[in-house]
């Protein structure tokens, strides 16, 4: 399903592809990944209503001779203590969209 997210980092805005998510993290897909380390906002647009969730860039998928073939060019990011009201969001989401796979 293709859900698009909007990614703020150093005063400027970005969008991209959602390729996955969990309750702690997501990989996003995108053509310019930012760098591992990076502190970003990610815009997500929850159950309750839109939300801005701090995260660091975990790992990143760009060109070059470390290309991993199997993943798409972006990065994997882990979000920074989401609250419990988002993480309750974001398990309903990751607990329907597993059921969807199995339908």
């Amino acid at each position: 399903f293709p859900w698009r997210v909007g990614i703020r980092a150093a005063g400027r805005r970005k969008e991209a592809q959602l390729y996955n998510l969990s309750e702690r993290g997501a990989f996003l897909e995108t053509a310019r990944p930012l760098m591992v380390g990076a502190e970003i906002d990610v815009e997500l647009q929850l159950p309750n209503g839109p939300r801005s969730l701090p995260a660091n860039v975990l790992h990143t998928n760009v060109p070059g001779n470390l290309l991993r073939s199997h993943v798409p060019i972006g990065m994997g990011i882990r979000f920074m203590d989401p609250g419990p009201a988002v993480s309750s969001d974001l398990a309903r989401i990751v607990a329907q969209r597993s059921l969807d796979l199995l339908v």
